[in-house]
């Protein structure tokens, strides 16, 4: 199964909108601008929306990371797309030695990626040592591919999230250990699979793994009015939410994750995190970068947005928890209290 060029695309809109945010001095990623040729200024709500998503999604890294103390862990992203966490955290010291980091995705964004990393030294410095994939390796499980990028804690590599037993090929072939702690990351990717692929996944991953955490970040409520209209848009742009209607509650995505092998199963809309579970001290200091008139719908955004966390019985975190008081802007690498003027123009 392949996915057309139009969900493809929502990689490209997402890094545009983070870059965006970045730009404005909601948060530091040094990394972004390197996979978007032109940036582009969105409205205050997208990127106060995009801040809030990466900060609650680096919460839940810095959380697992943090408990494994100097045990090795493992963090696998589905639909990767041109996500620059791993450089991030890498070049803040915030990914141990003893972690490694695989990414997969369909052939043409890994394809794009690996170009995009060659070619910047910035980024192909963080993954020394960039060795040659190696055949004996990627040949050691049949019909697996070889991975684009093969570096000692990070690897990429092409894979068809609706063949599962081709994800597992390709993982064993990048030197995945279903033994260690892992945390499975699908950032606005299940939505967009047929229900039976994304379940086939949620299934897969809860017996695969001894231990395991699955962090799902996407759309949820499509019946009210809002959710209708982002349905329809999404629909108009040839990327239908696949899922949306069978998991469109909380109570839904627990229940998914919980009937397919999860032993505990935690979910809150966006709007939720925003108020109750985010880094008080720092979101106000975003709150005064921009002035957000439509307060309304910025909570009708947030509340069609949910994380779902699901652990094996062995780990307790991460959990939707409160991030840690920092100095404002620390939790995403900006200095306290300031914004980088240059990049804010």
């Amino acid at each position: 199964m392949s996915l057309e060029n139009p969900v493809v695309a929502t990689n490209d809109d997402a890094v545009v909108s983070k870059l965006s945010a970045v730009t404005k001095g909601y948060y530091k990623d040094e990394f972004l601008k390197y996979f978007t040729r032109k940036p582009v200024h969105r409205e205050p709500l997208i990127n106060r929306g995009y801040y809030a998503r990466v900060l609650a999604w680096q919460n839940l890294i810095t959380q697992f990371l943090e408990a494994a103390a100097a045990e090795p862990v493992q963090i696998v992203s589905l639909g990767a797309g041109f996500d620059t966490t791993f450089f991030t955290f890498k070049h803040g010291g915030r990914l141990p030695a003893t972690a490694r980091w695989f990414e997969l995705d369909l052939p043409s964004v890994v394809e794009r990626k690996s170009m995009i990393v060659a070619r910047h030294p910035r980024l192909s410095s963080l993954i020394e040592p960039l060795e040659a994939p190696s055949a004996t390796a990627a040949d050691a499980v049949l019909g697996a591919p070889r991975p684009s990028l093969n570096g000692a804690q990070y690897r990429l590599a092409a894979a068809d999230l609706c063949d599962v037993s081709g994800v597992e090929r390709t993982l064993r072939s990048l030197g995945i250990d279903f033994s260690l702690r892992t945390l499975l990351l699908s950032e606005c990717v299940l939505v967009y699979l047929p229900v039976q692929c994304s379940d086939a996944i949620v299934s897969w991953a809860a017996g695969a793994f001894d231990r395991a955490a699955f962090a799902t970040y996407e759309q949820i409520r499509p019946d009210d009015a809002f959710g209708r209209t982002m349905l329809r848009n999404l629909q108009a742009r040839g990327c239908p939410l696949e899922s949306l209607t069978r998991y469109g509650t909380l109570a839904s995505q627990i229940e998914r994750y919980r009937q397919r092998g999860w032993a505990v199963a935690d979910a809150a809309d966006m709007q939720t995190i925003w108020t109750t579970l985010l880094d008080v001290v720092d979101a106000a200091r975003v709150e005064a970068l921009e002035f957000l008139d439509e307060l309304e719908e910025w909570q009708l955004f947030q509340q069609h947005y949910c994380i779902v966390v699901a652990r094996s019985a062995s780990l307790d975190v991460p959990k939707l928890q409160r991030a840690t008081p920092t100095a404002p802007g620390a939790a995403l690498g900006i200095a306290s209290g300031v914004v980088d003027t240059a990049a804010s123009t």
